[in-house]
C-alpha cells in the first residue's frame, strides 16, 4: 500500500509530468481513481492540471509554428485545415454523378388465368 502523498507533492508531479495523469499517478504510486478523487476534494489541483495541459499545448504550438516557418508542408496543411476553415481551407470530397441509371428490369403485364374445374380434373 502506498503512503499518502501530500497535495503539495501532487502539484509538483502534475507540473513535472505536464498534466499527463498516467505519469502523475505512476510517480505518486496512486490509482487514477484516487487522483480524480483528490481533484474533487482540492479544486486548486484541477486548476494546476488545466494550467499544465495548457502549457503543453503552447509548447506543441510553438514547435508546429517552427515547422511551418521551415516550410514543412504537412505542418502547413495541418494548420490550415484546422485553423483556416473560415478561409476555405477544408478537405472536401466532391461526388459527381456521370452515369444515368436506366430501368434495366422490365416487368411484363401479367394476365390472370384461372383454370376451370374440368381442366383441373384432367391433371
Amino acid at each position: 500500500m502506498a503512503l499518502k502523498i501530500s497535495t503539495k507533492k501532487l502539484k509538483e508531479l502534475i507540473v513535472k509530468h505536464h498534466g499527463i495523469v498516467k505519469k502523475v499517478c505512476e510517480s505518486a504510486e496512486i490509482s487514477r481513481q484516487s487522483f480524480y478523487d483528490r481533484l474533487e476534494r482540492h479544486p486548486e489541483l484541477k486548476q494546476i492540471l488545466a494550467d499544465a495541459r495548457e502549457i503543453t499545448i503552447d509548447v506543441a504550438e510553438s514547435k508546429l509554428f517552427k515547422l511551418i516557418e521551415e516550410g514543412h508542408y504537412p505542418s502547413i496543411r495541418f494548420y490550415l485545415e484546422t485553423q483556416g476553415k473560415h478561409k476555405g481551407y477544408t478537405i472536401k470530397q466532391e461526388v459527381t454523378n456521370t452515369h444515368t441509371i436506366k430501368n434495366i428490369l422490365e416487368v411484363p403485364e401479367m394476365q390472370s388465368y384461372e383454370p376451370d374445374i374440368d381442366e383441373i380434373r384432367e391433371h
